[in-house]
């Protein structure tokens, strides 16, 4: 894939990551019943418990919202339920150009033979143990 592509890709999916964010969701301030009609008498579908989270679908009526839990729609006492605010939080900031030329280019190593370390090692010292002895100098 070129950039091209890939800058494509990450835009449609923030699309639609913020379109999916763009949902109201209230969160049932008390256990409450999950009514299949905005009144009273309606059939309970389910029971709704405190902190539980919905999906807000139409306006309200004077005491009901619609709403959707776990795939399923009906209505909650309007009183019932809590807007939630849904803060951002920010990405992980994009490396700069100069950072990516960074990552990008290879590291060289200079390559020096063993043999020829060890003879300009020991070349400063007139004897063998005097060159062991300068690994334990302090």
């Amino acid at each position: 894939m070129n950039k091209r592509n890939i800058s494509l890709l990450l835009f449609l999916s923030f699309s639609i990551l913020c379109f999916a964010q763009s949902e109201q969701i209230y969160e049932v301030n008390k256990n409450t019943s999950f009514k299949s009609g905005p009144d009273s008498g309606a059939r309970t579908i389910l029971r709704l418990s405190k902190n539980d989270r919905v999906i807000y679908l139409d306006d309200c009526l004077k005491y009901y919202c619609r709403v959707e839990f776990e795939g399923k729609r009906g209505w909650v006492k309007k009183r019932l339920i809590d807007k939630v605010e849904i803060v951002d939080t920010p990405l992980e900031p994009e490396p700069s150009v100069q950072e990516e030329l960074v990552q990008e280019q290879p590291i060289q190593v200079e390559e020096t033979p063993i043999s020829q370390v060890c003879t300009i090692r020991y070349s400063k010292f007139s004897t063998w143990n005097q060159y062991l002895s300068s690994f334990y100098d302090v």
